[in-house]
């Protein structure tokens, strides 16, 4: 798809999601960025804008379970306009050095960015994180070779007699410990 032109619309009325209410648990920020926030219309073929003309653009970590997210939240109205979880399998896309794109389920998004050292640093972000979901864990290790079956054991000299115990210590009379 194309880069959208350069002037915007106001987005459709929806009710508004805030920012507070998408973050979880244990998810910390790891980039953020300035950006004008696109949805690919498919009907039209068209990018549409979604925030009114620039958002903060926020990629999520959670460390427990290695899960990432992209949050975006409009600068105009505050609603969150992107929250889509990253995934290995995410093709990440450039229309030009400031317009960027993916897609999830839902949509598929496009980010005009502000500058391009937001445009960098955010693709590398996103780069940097799919190539982390998508590190294979060591393979596990060969199952355990069966034991020898056991052999009997064989005939040996039979043991010295054992050495008598030394005489034990006079102990005291009970009524004296």
């Amino acid at each position: 798809p194309n880069p959208p032109p350069t002037h915007t619309t106001p987005p459709s009325p929806s009710p508004p999601i805030r920012l507070q209410h998408v973050i979880m648990s244990g998810e910390k920020a790891i980039a953020v960025a300035g950006a004008a926030v696109y949805y690919f219309d498919q009907a039209t073929t068209q990018w549409t804008p979604v925030d009114g003309g620039m958002s903060a653009v926020y990629v999520y970590e959670n460390e427990d379970r290695t899960q990432f997210r992209v949050i975006a939240m409009s600068q105009v109205d505050q609603k969150v306009v992107i929250n889509s979880s990253l995934f290995k399998e995410l093709a990440y896309g450039k229309a030009s050095d400031t317009f960027h794109n993916w897609a999830d389920a839902l949509h598929m998004y496009g980010l005009n960015f502000a500058s391009l050292e937001d445009a960098s640093a955010f693709e590398k972000t996103m780069l940097d994180c799919v190539a982390r979901l998508t590190e294979v864990a060591p393979p596990p290790p060969p199952p355990a070779e069966p034991a020898p079956p056991a052999q009997p054991a064989p005939p040996s000299e039979p043991a010295p007699p054992a050495e008598p115990a030394p005489p034990s210590e006079p102990r005291p009379p009970a009524q004296w410990r």
